[in-house]
């Protein structure tokens, strides 16, 4: 297992999750027209899920998300991720972020994915700012939390 040294940068990845159409807007429709929701391109991009693969992240770690706006953050292991991208069942840690700055601590050694996304929440810009830090960074400063 590598550790993720301080100062690495996730890499985000862009998701191919479809926009979610409300069923209130599907039950609209006639019957015999196909849905099809008309958002504008800037809309559109700030709907779909930022996706950061944190890759092998060992247990103690903390992610540090820096959000311009309210969001859900999910962090899921590759397994769940691919659960989540197939809209199934999946398990994950993390959820609402209110505050400009949200920590969430990795419970065990695993292949992370890091999705934020607005679902359900005002649609705003988001500009995610993704940070990991090994356990000995935080050990040396302080436990910032719960383990």
């Amino acid at each position: 297992m590598a550790a993720v040294r301080t100062g690495d940068r996730p890499r985000l990845i862009r998701s191919d999750l479809p926009p979610v159409v409300c069923s209130a807007a599907r039950s609209a429709l006639p019957a015999t027209a196909e849905p099809e929701p008309k958002l504008h391109a800037w809309k559109r991009d700030e709907m779909e899920p930022s996706v950061f693969d944190l890759g092998k992240v060992r247990r103690d770690a903390v992610v540090t998300v820096r959000l311009d706006a309210m969001a859900n953050v999910r962090l899921l292991t590759a397994v769940n991720f691919q659960a989540y991208r197939r809209r199934q069942y999946y398990r994950m840690h993390g959820g609402v972020a209110t505050a400009p700055m949200f920590k969430i601590h990795i419970p065990a050694n695993a292949h992370w994915f890091l999705v934020i996304d607005v679902e359900g929440l005002e649609a705003r810009p988001l500009r995610p700012r993704v940070s990991v830090e090994p356990e000995a960074a935080v050990a040396a400063r302080g436990r910032t939390g719960p383990r």
